[in-house]
């Protein structure tokens, strides 16, 4: 009897939503290594006080050199940050071969994307409610907003810029034991307040040049630095669950369940993130792909899962939608390299892998 009350009080899909289970924690991942300056690049949005009528901040940082950029904006409309990136980033650097960014309707827009086909730019979407997966631009983020406070008027935040990007570019980085600009120029650069310069500076351009060529030949990317220290952790039925429900946003109403779903899996591209069929906002079914920090498995039977799953309000579209499930695995395997998984810290005793996990390089 006491199994049976057990399953049956783990099968209770309205005690699944409400409650709060261990969250899955997985060692994060790694971006492949660029092959040379200014060909990832990630990019964001930061939101600071208003100063001289800018409000926002587009923030771009080089994966190779970690040579970061910073350009005020007024609004975060499509037209104003494409142009910010085009003058700010492109003009200087040419186009890059990837884009890392979350999916902000300004980098979700025709328009954006219109300007990444048009540079020859791949853009890679982290999910959504997943700031880790842009980690090396929401980091830099932090080092950024203490520079600002450090000011003296931090306010007036479009007028210390200049000088704050100058500072945050010559400082010596932990993860690349240099500062951007000496990987980005092959030398340090001259700060204010210097009062004493290498008078052995060699006057030969030819023989710079060659010199800084040569140097530039040995420099070798490196992987950004991870500082976890927990122990990775997933759910045991996470890997061969039907169904799973998904953690809701940060911002949630009164007595609002933490989870929502079930949700239907619809496919496992990586042990990273699932492909899962949810409702929009305007009650259309549609493909999610989410991290799998955000969901858990749900246990029930199959005639309580179908009673609980949400119905779309639009039963047109959601024959729509089913058509692109059906065609997502043509469309997968097109898009996308795929190859063998490779060993994940699932939480079982046979430390045993999911069946059917593939994995996106």
């Amino acid at each position: 009897m006491s199994k049976d009350i057990d399953k049956f009080v783990k099968n209770c899909l309205h005690c699944q939503q409400a409650k709060i289970s261990r969250h899955n924690k997985l060692i994060p991942a790694q971006f492949t290594l660029p092959d040379a300056r200014f060909s990832h690049v990630h990019i964001d949005i930061v939101t600071l006080q208003e100063s001289e009528g800018f409000v926002h901040a587009l923030t771009m940082i080089d994966r190779y050199s970690r040579w970061p950029e910073a350009v005020s904006i007024k609004d975060m409309q499509t037209s104003t940050v494409a142009r910010a990136f085009l003058d700010t980033w492109v003009s200087r650097f040419g186009a890059p071969q990837t884009i890392t960014s979350d999916q902000g309707l300004q980098f979700e827009s025709e328009l954006f994307n219109e300007l990444c086909k048009l540079l020859g730019t791949n853009r890679i979407r982290t999910t959504p409610y997943h700031p880790n997966s842009n980690g090396m631009i929401e980091r830099w983020h932090r080092d950024f907003k203490t520079a600002l406070i450090a000011c003296e008027r931090p306010e007036s935040w479009t007028r210390i810029l200049p000088l704050v990007m100058l500072g945050l570019r010559t400082r010596i980085r932990s993860d690349i034991d240099a500062s951007p600009a000496e990987i980005l120029f092959g030398s340090s650069l001259r700060l204010p307040g210097e009062f004493f310069s290498d008078q052995n500076v060699e006057n030969d351009r030819q023989f710079f040049t060659k010199e800084l060529r040569q140097f530039m030949k040995t420099v070798r990317p490196i992987p950004a630095m991870t500082h976890s220290n927990f122990k990775p952790f997933v759910h045991k039925n996470l890997g061969d669950c039907s169904h799973v429900f998904l953690r809701t946003t940060p911002i949630k109403k009164a007595l609002e369940p933490p989870y929502l779903g079930p949700f239907k899996v619809q496919a496992r591209p990586s042990p990273y993130f699932y492909v899962i069929r949810a409702l929009n906002k305007r009650g259309v079914e549609e493909l999610k792909t989410v991290s799998t920090s955000r969901i858990k498995p749900a246990h029930g039977t199959r005639a309580d899962i179908d009673n609980c799953l949400p119905e779309s309000s639009e039963p047109g579209k959601q024959a729509e939608e089913s058509t692109l499930v059906d065609n997502f695995d043509d469309e997968f395997n097109d898009n996308y390299n795929v190859v063998s998984a490779p060993d994940v810290p699932y939480a079982t005793a046979s430390q045993k892998q999911p069946k059917n996990i593939l994995v996106i390089y």
